[in-house]
Parts: structure tokens; sequence; C-alpha cells
């Protein structure tokens, strides 16, 4: 259980130093959370397996990875997108809400989703290519 809180606290650490916010950290582990519990759920409503495996458990390590991932994908890709746009419009200053939200609706999530696409699914064919070999 130690080595299990000090992987967590230096998974947390490391997204809390590189993003430079708390509030995102958690929302990832938040994230982690609901998802083992909605798997929880799944097992014992509908499936009706009464035992809920240590190997899912373990398997929270793996989800924030995948959610730290794609987190530091968005926010380097929001970084480059903001920091063009305000060298590009540098004589209006649009720092308010509503430029930002047009920034981020309209091209981070475009310019962002090959890249998040191509590391899920080179991920997901790595964990099937490991289940085929055993």
């Amino acid at each position: 259980m130690l080595l299990v809180t000090i992987a967590a606290g230096l998974i947390i650490g490391i997204t809390v130093l590189y993003l430079r916010s708390f509030l995102i950290a958690l929302i990832i582990v938040i994230g982690v959370a609901f998802s083992i519990g909605v798997s929880y759920c799944i097992y014992r409503a509908i499936y009706r397996i009464p035992i809920f495996p240590f190997m899912n458990l373990m398997s929270i390590f793996i989800l924030i990875g995948i959610g730290c991932d794609d987190i530091f994908v968005f926010f380097d890709t929001w970084d480059q997108e903001k920091t063009e746009w305000l060298r590009k419009y540098q004589d209006r200053q649009h720092t308010d809400s509503k430029f930002l939200a047009f920034i981020l609706s309209n091209f981070v999530f475009f310019s962002c989703r090959y890249s998040i696409k191509y590391t899920s699914s080179t991920r997901n064919l790595s964990f099937r290519s490991e289940r085929q070999i055993k």
C-alpha cells in the first residue's frame, strides 16, 4: 500500500509541476476514480460478478498515465495556439474569456485530436499485442 501511495503522489506531483495547476491534477484523479467506480458497478450490477479482482484496482495507474498523457498533449497545444494568436493579434488585447473560449473551441480541439487519437491507438495496440502473446 505504501508503494501505491508513493506512485500516486509522484504522478500527481509531476502533473502539478508540469501544468502548474493543482486543480487540473485533481480533476484527472477524480476522473480515474469515477471510471473505477463505474467499472465496479458494471461488475456488480450488469455482470453480477461478486469479486472485483485486485488487477482491476491496479489499472488505476494505467488510467492516470493515459489521462495525464492526453492532458499534457492538450495543454501543450493550448499554449502553442494561445501564443500564436496573441502574437498575431498583439495590437488588440484579446485576453477576455470569450476570446480564449473561441481559441479553445475552434482550434485547440481540432489541433490536438490527431495526436491524442494516435497515442491512444498505439497504446491500445500494444495492450492487444501483449494479450495475444500470452
